[in-house]
């Protein structure tokens, strides 16, 4: 028997285009603004938060479309407000037609606050087990799509 020896991976090489170092830390605080969730927020604050999050979805994000399939998550106007109220209220409570992106907005929202503050607990509810399964299966589709510099970054404790 020959003797076993623990192989490590090589260090996975940068894609083309992938951010590295300060480009990294300088995005970090794009789509991470160091600015605290409060009950109470600040307008300016609310608005600093709310272009994080724009850019997030349009650069990190993507979701599954039924007939284009992948694609970047860009936010519709009725998203980027539903998005404002949910920055500027600790509740809320919506009344939407069906099939307009809610769902998914909601997933990236979880996205993004759980990446970016770390202290953040998320609830996700819905009426039934098939369709509470259908929202984790979108968290976990836009998770694998985002960048890998971003996961590794918040498991390695890069969160607020």
């Amino acid at each position: 028997m020959g003797a076993q020896r623990n192989v490590l991976p090589s260090p996975r090489a940068p894609k083309r285009n992938e951010p590295t170092g300060d480009e990294q830390d300088k995005l970090w605080e794009r789509y991470f603004p160091f600015v605290p969730l409060e009950l109470d927020p600040h307008p300016g604050e609310v608005e600093i938060l709310h272009e994080a999050f724009v850019a997030f979805c349009a650069e990190c994000l993507t979701i599954k479309h039924p007939l284009r399939g992948r694609m970047p998550f860009t936010l519709r106007d009725a998203q980027s407000e539903v998005v404002k109220d949910w920055l500027q209220h600790r509740r809320s409570v919506a009344l939407k037609a069906r099939q307009i992106g809610f769902s998914t907005l909601a997933a990236a929202f979880t996205l993004w606050l759980t990446f970016g503050w770390g202290d953040r607990h998320v609830v996700l509810l819905s009426k039934g087990g098939r369709e509470a399964a259908k929202l984790l299966q979108k968290i976990k589709y836009a998770y694998a799509g985002m960048p890998l510099w971003i996961r590794l970054s918040a498991r390695h404790g890069k969160v607020r």
